[in-house]
C-alpha cells in the first residue's frame, strides 16, 4: 500500500471529511486534491464512488464559502442521482445547490 493505492486515497477523502467537520476545511481540501486525481484514474471518472466524493468536496467549498467552485460538482451530483437511480444523492446534491443560489 503506497501513497498512490486507491487504499490510501480512500483513507485521504475519510479524512478530508472528518478535517470538514472539525472546522478545518483548508486542510480537507488539500487531502481531497491529493487523492481524487489518484482515485479517478483507479476507480473511473464516473464511478459511484468518485460521485460521492466529489459531492463530499463541494460541501467542503462550501463550508469555505467558495459556493462557485462547489457548483459544476454538484450539479453534476445531482445529475447523476436523478439518472442512475440514487435518490439519496439527487437530494442531498439538490439541497447543497440550494445553498450555492443563497
Amino acid at each position: 500500500m503506497g501513497a498512490d493505492s486507491a487504499a490510501t486515497n480512500m483513507e485521504r477523502v475519510y479524512l478530508a471529511n472528518s478535517l470538514n467537520r472539525a472546522g478545518r476545511t483548508q486542510e480537507s481540501l488539500a487531502q481531497f486534491e491529493l487523492a481524487l486525481p489518484m482515485l479517478e484514474r483507479e476507480l473511473g471518472s464516473e464511478s459511484e464512488d468518485i460521485q460521492q466524493f466529489r459531492q463530499m468536496r463541494a460541501e467542503v467549498l462550501l463550508s469555505a464559502g467558495r459556493a462557485a467552485e462547489a457548483l459544476p460538482a454538484l450539479q453534476g451530483a445531482h445529475a447523476y442521482g436523478r439518472t442512475h437511480g440514487n435518490g439519496n444523492r439527487q437530494g442531498t446534491a439538490g439541497h447543497s445547490l440550494l445553498r450555492t443560489y443563497a
